[in-house]
């Protein structure tokens, strides 16, 4: 298995699998995103490794269409099957609209081609943009437990002084 984690540090990073089979492609990918994040990078080259690795829980997904072994829409089914949450995005070298439409049925945040002049910057852009919207998502679910959690507590507050209320009364008799 050939894989590699990068952006070792203090801080909490990410977790980003990149599934791609050309080197060259996987390492710029990988460096460009955990030497410009707080990201951590896994790449492997084909989508066994990543199935075999989903319990690492990464935050993201970057998966190429073509790969040896089983396929990347084969690798996708199987990580929404295990990993349904998981934002997944495919790159591809060859457009192919029946594959694009495939793969978004399937739930691929976005399907972008390699050869892209920017394609890199596009892909940097748009794990940014995954990023924000999960720490979003996160920061919504404390505060609704963290409310949750006040109501909690201030019924029982509540409680205890109606009880307490009680008992004086009691004993005032």
């Amino acid at each position: 298995m050939e894989h590699r984690i990068a952006g070792t540090g203090h801080h909490k990073h990410k977790l980003i699998f990149i599934v791609e089979d050309n080197e060259m492609y996987s390492f710029m990918l990988d460096y460009m995103l955990s030497n410009e994040h707080r990201l951590r990078c896994m790449r492997f080259s084909k989508g066994e490794e990543c199935i075999e690795n989903l319990n690492l829980e990464p935050d993201m997904i970057i998966l190429d269409y073509m790969l040896p072994g089983i396929s990347g829409l084969e690798t996708l089914k199987k990580i929404k099957t295990i990993s349904p949450a998981v934002p997944v995005i495919v790159l591809t070298g060859h457009y192919d609209s029946e594959s694009a439409k495939e793969f978004l049925k399937e739930g691929v945040f976005d399907y972008m081609l390699k050869e892209e002049q920017d394609s890199v910057t596009r892909v940097k852009s748009v794990v940014e943009d995954v990023l924000e919207k999960s720490v979003l998502e996160n920061l919504e679910r404390e505060e609704k437990l963290a409310s949750k959690r006040f109501r909690n507590l201030s019924l029982g507050i509540l409680g205890a002084l109606a009880l307490i209320a009680g008992l004086v009364l009691l004993v005032m008799r």
